[in-house]
């Protein structure tokens, strides 16, 4: 199983492995198997796990793009003599292992992750868009006055902050970040201008220092 806790193999097999790995990695990269109907420069071999006897080896693969996975591993698995024999002149070792091709299910699993992830931050930047609107509007219709702008400009402004304190080389927020900035000073000034009542509502709800 490919989420099996590593401690559980010795380091003699997971030395093996990887250096199995590293050779299956060359044998395809290079052509060098001969597979029928395959390009085996299309495969990367992610992880090989050895037999406590090292006379096994699973090896997962996973095709570019990770599409006809399971048509690749069949192909992989009905020659596998041809990359063993190929094998057989890279490493020397008193048994040379079986091995069997397994497809790489755990990328599909990070994506589906990443994928959620995503979904759980819209949900939460949508309800959190709505909240500003919802407390500076100055009408049940308002969705572009100064003061939501201002509002919606200031939650932009704090997700960037906390990027950049990440990411400090990422010019590309940083630019936005300034210029999201300018752009509240700017409708800050307006609204101080025109309807002082509202500017020192709007530096209380978001607490906001004058």
């Amino acid at each position: 199983m490919k989420n099996q806790n590593l401690n559980q193999y010795s380091q003699r097999q997971l030395r093996v492995g990887e250096m199995i790995k590293q050779s299956l990695g060359q044998i395809f990269l290079r052509g060098e198997a001969k597979l029928p109907e395959l390009e085996t420069n299309m495969i990367t071999v992610t992880e090989v796990r050895m037999s406590p006897d090292l006379k096994n080896a699973r090896a997962y693969i996973i095709p570019l793009g990770g599409k006809d996975a399971d048509k690749t591993v069949r192909s992989l698995t009905e020659f596998s003599y041809l990359v063993r024999k190929a094998l057989s002149k890279k490493i020397h070792m008193k048994f040379l292992p079986k091995i069997s091709f397994v497809s790489d299910k755990s990328f599909d699993y990070a994506e589906k992750i990443e994928k959620i992830i995503k979904e759980i931050n819209w949900y939460n930047m949508k309800n959190q868009t709505k909240n500003i609107i919802d407390t500076l509007a100055i009408n049940n219709k308002d969705t572009g006055s100064s003061e939501v702008q201002i509002g919606l400009l200031t939650k932009k402004i704090e997700k960037l902050a906390e990027h950049f304190k990440k990411f400090k080389k990422d010019k590309h927020s940083s630019l936005g970040l300034l210029k999201a900035v300018n752009r509240r000073k700017k409708l800050l000034q307006y609204l101080k201008r025109n309807n002082i009542e509202s500017y020192n509502n709007v530096l209380t709800k978001l607490n906001l220092r004058k």
